[in-house]
């Protein structure tokens, strides 16, 4: 046989070797979009509705979305009072640096435990500089001393609960601390029944 012959002939054996594999390449493309699909479909594990809420981005996580005004705020705090209901109060402001670098945290924590549904606690959020000179005064009469004075630091996150028809400290996370400190006022705040 020539060599021209043998040429033409690995040609052939070389395009219909080619036609054989291309099925199989075709197949084996396919299992791997399919794997990666799949992959991507399922790798997350059920997600708890509260995974994403240190994300300020998420609107439920920014502070506007949780603050209360404070004539609500007070009308809360009477009504747990009456109850003999524990109150996690948060106090932010406008404005305020450390407010904003705790954001994500503070929302996270408040609205996972405002959303348990066996936590009797009332959870009450409020606008420092959304409050009037009157409002705080009022703060001022009515809430223990070691909040309010010498003065009403931010963020600050406190725990009280309703003796003798007044407000009672308890624990709280005032402006500056690490994470761990502000999960546990938040769960220390849990009244769980």
């Amino acid at each position: 046989m020539k060599l021209k012959d043998r040429m033409y002939m690995a040609g052939i054996e070389a395009q219909s070797y080619r036609r054989l594999l291309f099925p199989l390449y075709m197949i084996v493309g396919g299992l791997v979009v399919l794997g990666f699909g799949v992959g991507i479909l399922f790798g997350h594990d059920e997600a708890s509705i509260f995974d994403n809420t240190s994300n300020p981005v998420e609107a439920f996580s920014k502070y506007d979305k949780l603050n209360t005004n404070f004539a609500d705020a007070k009308k809360q705090l009477a009504n747990a009072m009456k109850n003999h209901q524990q109150v996690t109060f948060v106090f932010e402001k406008t404005g305020c640096k450390d407010c904003k670098k705790w954001e994500g945290k503070i929302t996270h924590e408040f609205y996972k435990y405002k959303s348990m549904k066996n936590n009797h606690t009332r959870y009450i959020m409020v606008d420092v500089s959304k409050m009037s000179k009157s409002d705080l005064r009022w703060l001022t009469a009515n809430f223990p001393m070691t909040i309010v004075y010498p003065h009403l630091y931010t963020p600050t996150v406190v725990n009280l609960d309703a003796v003798n028809g007044n407000w009672e400290y308890r624990e709280a996370f005032i402006e500056h601390g690490s994470y761990k400190e502000l999960q546990e006022v938040f769960s220390q705040g849990a009244d769980l029944q």
